[in-house]
């Protein structure tokens, strides 16, 4: 029977992995204790308890136990059925040594295969920016799932029951910014100005929940200007001759020096400038 208790636990280990978390951080919203859940449906089903992402849910959190005590009398039924008793060495995993055990008979995959299927998955990040590309308006039933969730995240004050929002909330400003991103789509130049605006990110300290000041988006280490600032011929590949560099800008290049930038937001901005007699497609 030690097999039985060993593959019970592991079962419920698995079940559980992503979902029982307990996390104790400091002070703050983006820093304070998870929650507990609270949840208004019926208590779940095995079904349900194993459906795939319940038990990350905030009714599954909710019903841990409940979920709990309908997978372990599953699998307990489940042993009593099987009948074929053999002895067998145990893997290290499984605690080593010798024990009874029973045996399931092979399942044919044929039976149980499911082509032709196909899923993504969607981080938050990309869920929000639907949002605002949509403008909240004409949601589908996964739009409107992640706006309640929002909503939620948004009104619960220092409250965190997931560790999503735990990451929105540590970079609150940030997070926002990026989420009102959505209604850009592939616009780089219009993501570029939003940044500088006065709802932007730009030359301003960005903020947690909390109100905390968070670090500078950009590190104040000088950057080579041209990672390429070498130019050095060969060795070329059998067959290939090598690339004709006009001797007479090559001269120039160590005369010139290497050069150096430290990226600030008026750096940015001043770059944008000297560019803005070009069509931002040339640029591409």
């Amino acid at each position: 029977m030690k097999l039985k208790r060993v593959m019970r636990d592991w079962l419920q280990r698995s079940a559980w992995a992503g979902a029982s978390l307990t996390v104790a951080l400091g002070a703050g919203s983006a820093s304070a204790a998870i929650t507990a859940p609270t949840c208004t449906e019926p208590e779940p089903t095995l079904q349900q308890c194993l459906a795939d992402g319940y038990l990350r849910s905030v009714c599954g959190q909710y019903y841990a136990q409940r979920c709990n005590d309908l997978i372990e009398a599953a699998f307990n039924e489940a042993w009593a059925a099987l009948t074929e008793e053999r002895v067998a060495k145990l893997p290290d995993a499984l605690g080593g040594g010798v024990s009874t055990v029973r045996v399931s008979h092979h399942q044919d995959p044929s039976t149980i295969r499911v082509e032709g299927g196909t899923g993504t998955y969607v981080g938050t990040v990309l869920k929000n920016q639907l949002l605002h590309r949509k403008g909240f308006t004409n949601l589908n039933d996964s739009d409107l799932a992640q706006n309640a969730l929002l909503t939620q995240w948004n009104t619960n004050g220092e409250q965190l029951t997931s560790c999503e929002e735990y990451v929105y909330e540590k970079y609150y400003d940030y997070s926002r910014f990026e989420d009102r991103l959505g209604r850009y789509g592939t616009d780089y130049r219009a993501i570029f100005n939003a940044a500088y605006a006065s709802d932007g990110i730009a030359n301003r300290d960005l903020r947690d929940r909390s109100g905390n000041v968070l670090g500078s988006v950009f590190g104040s280490q000088a950057i080579p200007k041209n990672l390429y600032f070498l130019a050095e011929q060969g060795p070329y590949p059998d067959g290939s001759s090598p690339y004709h560099i006009n001797p007479e800008l090559l001269a120039l290049v160590p005369t010139a020096g290497r050069q150096f930038y430290t990226p600030t937001w008026s750096w940015n901005q001043q770059m944008s400038s000297s560019l803005q007699g070009y069509n931002d497609d040339e640029l591409n």
